[in-house]
């Protein structure tokens, strides 16, 4: 559980560049749960989620106070897993999948553009060549999932990234 609380908040003017607003105080609260598991060997497991209450409760604009703070969502979740082989023909292989849910969010101050929710698919693989260099790659949002990252104003927003391919080597020393 958590309850941070943040005063003399600064944020750059939007409507007039190269000044800023000074929006008073913000408080978030909410839990974050997390487990991970590893059921057998070379199997893990990891889950975690977030419930965030985030406000503004203080500002200069009095119709700010109690809107919630841009950008941030109430619900998200993570769900992760990898399987590494440890043994056998295909021992020092490892693959990977995840799924990010973030939620809902305020795209501006006043709350009146809302930033919609969405779901985003990572793969990875990668093989330990020898016990000091691993190569392999990942995929971040598999199905190509348009969304939007944050937002500013309804004005500016940010998209997220489109499939992206990685490929690596890696050295552990």
């Amino acid at each position: 559980m958590f309850h941070l609380k943040r005063g003399d908040v600064v944020v750059a003017d939007r409507d007039n560049p190269g000044f800023e607003l000074s929006i008073g105080e913000q408080v978030a609260k909410g839990v974050e749960l997390t487990a991970e598991l590893r059921p057998v060997d070379g199997l893990q497991l990891y889950a975690g989620y977030a419930y965030t209450d985030a406000k503004t409760t203080r500002d200069t604009d009095d119709t700010l106070d109690g809107k919630r703070i841009r950008n941030v969502p109430k619900h998200s979740l993570v769900m992760r897993s990898t399987y590494e082989w440890k043994n056998g023909p295909l021992a020092g292989l490892s693959v990977g999948g995840a799924a990010t849910y973030t939620g809902k969010r305020a795209g501006t101050l006043d709350n009146l553009f809302v930033l919609p929710s969405y779901w985003r698919a990572d793969a990875s693989i990668s093989y330990a060549v020898t016990p000091h260099i691993e190569i392999g790659g990942n995929v971040e949002n598999l199905t190509n999932e348009r969304f939007y990252d944050y937002a500013y104003s309804e004005f500016e927003v940010w998209p997220g990234a489109p499939r992206v391919w990685r490929m690596f080597i890696r050295s552990r020393f």
